[in-house]
This record gives structure tokens, sequence and C-alpha cells, in this order.
């Protein structure tokens, strides 16, 4: 589904993209980075997990900066992930970490991952 929302060209006013709930990998996310066509105002994307939490897996810090500098999305400014922690897990925490990513054209991309707490 990734590669065909890079690809299609269909998408040019598309702005934000939620891919929390799509089951996307490193992989993936890294398909958008290198063949992301038509995207060319997309400023904000949800990648969904973030490793480290309740569930197995997550986007890697490495494939989301690779996002984040990709040339294939000059609009964008903000790439997020999430983080589920169970609520006795040592270090189960709410709050936000927030990093700027420099790109080669000057411009910052934050990257964003969201702690929540569940039971």
């Amino acid at each position: 589904m990734v590669r065909l929302v890079a690809t299609s060209r269909a998408l040019p006013a598309l702005t934000e993209l939620n891919l929390g709930e799509s089951g996307l990998t490193d992989a993936g996310v890294r398909a958008l980075a290198n063949q992301a066509v038509g995207l060319d105002v997309l400023s904000e994307i949800d990648l969904g997990a973030a490793p480290g939490g309740r569930e197995p897996g997550g986007i890697s810090d490495d494939a989301a900066r690779e996002l984040a500098l990709s040339p294939r999305l000059p609009a964008l400014t903000q790439v997020a992930r999430s983080i589920e922690h169970h609520v006795y897990a040592e270090g189960a925490r709410e709050g936000t970490d927030e990093i700027e990513i420099r790109r080669d054209d000057g411009r910052v991309v934050r990257s964003v991952i969201d702690h929540f707490v569940w039971p």
C-alpha cells in the first residue's frame, strides 16, 4: 500500500498522512523516502509505533531519519511515531520526545515520539 501511495501521483494536495495502523515496516518507510513522487506538499506523516513499546517491532530511528532527509518530500516538517508502554513497565511514562533533523536545504524536520501508558 505504501508503495502505491508513494508512486501514484494521484495525491498532489495531500498534506498529512497517517500510516499508524498500516503495519508499516522500515522497508516501507525507505520505499516512501526513495520512491515518493507527487507528494510535494506533504508536511506531516505519522509512521505508527517506534521500537521499545508493548508491541514488537516499530519504525527505527534510522528509517525515520532517512524519511525526514528525503529530497522527494520537500515540504515535510514532521515525522511522528509513538510508543505504548505497559503501565508497570520499567521506564513507562507519558510525554513527548522531539528532535530536530536539519536537511541539506537548511529546513528542519521535527522527529516526534509520543509516549503513552496503557494498562
